[in-house]
């Protein structure tokens, strides 16, 4: 919805649900609708902390624009001075520094703090000023970076829910289908009566096999006479003292997991496929039938749990060789303290024969490493250029930056 605004299902909910600029819209109110409308509100207040508005040519509006994260100006002063109507991001920039002295109107302290806290931008007249998301270099927001930015930011919170990390689920090396089951056992979403019974959609939650308990996810999965049947039969049941007795299901497939991986995943997915045999279909799977069953899984994902290693990628040698005769080599490395970070730049300039010609350092304030490696370029390029140096060679150990040096990273590029 950020940044593929012409897709046709995007441009639909846009028109239905919020109908603002991005940066109305993400921090806009809230507002009591549908169920997709509150969902979407939802991600938003999630994510937008990981936007940063990109100032290009500067031509927002100070006031009605939002560029802040604060939200636009004009809803935070009780009036705007004539003077200041037309004021634009740029008019606000003085060199490397914010300037607000131009500013007539009184605008909140927090307003100000928010401007002068922020970077200063370096005005590019054939970029438009747009919000970008901040997390990649790219500027795109996609689902990946957007999941790992919420996952570290959880882990990082010192309130920090049970279970908050998912990712030993979809690193089990079993089949994907299996993987989505465990997920959902493991979040208590999956369709039992008894879940159904709490969301309205059925009178009775109790278990349509046994008739006796209420089916919660440990009753359908273990409890459930049909079920520790299947259990028993595969030996689980037995083999660790905690196995009946443990109530929570992310500990309890933990558990099934560290005793014999392969066979607990087969039992449990041929439990649910028998179990949806008999409530949807009114088809009884013998109990032998899903043993074999179970059995011929558990030779699939065994083999699955036990792949053959992927051959070693070659090592390459690297050092450092003359430039061709007439050329000056250019060596560039740049880095930050952390990303971003205090960040700066250096390199060398050699002849053909590897004499030392010219050294040189630079700081760029607080940056990222790609920045700072794109700087080491075009600054040390210029160094270059100025000595006198016409043909040269510039060597750098940063991929990303040598494929920026040589296309256009598009609008919404940290770099841009």
């Amino acid at each position: 919805m950020v940044h593929q605004s012409d897709k046709l299902w995007v441009r639909m909910i846009r028109a239905k649900y919020c109908p603002l600029a991005l940066g109305d819209f993400l921090f806009g109110e809230n507002k009591n609708g549908s169920f997709l409308s509150n969902s979407i509100c939802k991600a938003r207040d999630s994510l937008k902390d990981g936007f940063v508005f990109r100032v290009g040519n500067g031509a927002s509006s100070i006031w009605y624009d939002s560029w802040l994260h604060v939200g636009p100006l004009w809803k935070m002063v009780p009036f705007i001075q004539i003077h200041d109507t037309d004021l634009r991001i740029r008019d606000l920039v003085a060199g490397q520094q914010w300037s607000l002295d131009d500013i007539r109107t009184d605008i909140p302290q927090q307003a100000k703090d928010c401007i002068l806290h922020g970077r200063v931008p370096k005005l590019n007249a054939s970029l438009h000023d747009v919000w970008v998301w901040d997390i990649n270099p790219v500027g795109i927001y996609t689902v990946r970076s957007g999941y790992d930015w919420l996952k570290e930011r959880s882990e990082a919170s010192p309130i920090n829910p049970p279970h908050a990390n998912w990712s030993w689920i979809w690193k089990l090396k079993i089949p994907e289908n299996i993987k989505l089951l465990v997920w959902l056992i493991a979040h208590d979403s999956v369709l039992t009566n008894g879940l159904r019974a709490r969301r309205g959609l059925t009178t009775n939650g109790t278990c349509s096999r046994c008739c006796r308990e209420e089916e919660t996810v440990m009753h359908c999965f273990r409890d459930c006479g049909e079920a520790r049947n299947i259990w028993h039969l595969s030996g689980l049941w037995s083999c660790c003292s905690d196995f009946a007795s443990i109530t929570d299901p992310v500990l309890w497939i933990r558990m099934g997991n560290s005793q014999n991986s392969a066979l607990f995943f087969a039992s449990l997915w041929w439990i649910w496929r028998a179990k949806n045999a008999m409530c949807i279909d009114h088809l009884k799977i013998p109990i032998p039938t899903v043993m074999n069953s179970i059995n011929n899984l558990y030779s699939l994902i065994k083999n699955e749990l036990n792949p053959v290693p992927a051959a070693s990628s070659p090592q390459r040698w690297v050092k450092w060789e003359n430039p061709p005769a007439g050329f000056i080599a250019v060596n560039v490395d740049g880095s930050c303290f952390d990303n971003p970070g205090p960040a700066g730049f250096g390199g060398l300039l050699r002849d053909d024969l590897g004499k030392w010609l010219l050294g040189f350092s630079g700081h760029i304030g607080i940056s990222y490493n790609l920045h700072a490696e794109i700087e080491a370029i075009r600054n040390r390029l210029e160094v270059a250029w100025n000595y006198g140096a016409r043909r040269v060679i510039c060597y750098s150990d940063s991929l990303e930056a040598l494929r920026l040096v040589g296309k256009d990273p598009g609008v919404y590029h940290r770099m841009a």
